[in-house]
């Protein structure tokens, strides 16, 4: 939640980069949608430098736990 507040602005300074620390914290702890969202911020360079390979690896911890929404970015990374 800390991370989404920092990510829209919500009652804090739009901050990206400490949006995308606080999700990576929540991701390493093994929650999936923090896991999927890591990867979606390296795929896309939002609070982190765009890391193609990065992303597959974040998107791959989320699909193994049943991320419907990771599975299909995995997708069109390998296409």
């Amino acid at each position: 939640n800390v991370a989404c507040c920092y990510g829209e602005g919500e009652g804090v300074s739009e901050e990206k980069e400490k949006a995308f620390k606080w999700c990576k914290l929540a991701a390493e702890q093994g929650h999936a949608k923090a896991q999927y969202n890591v990867g979606w911020c390296y795929d896309n360079g939002e609070g982190i430098r765009k890391n193609k390979k990065e992303a597959f690896k974040w998107y791959m911890l989320a699909a193994g736990q049943g991320s419907d929404e990771a599975k299909k970015k995995l997708e069109e990374l390998q296409q």
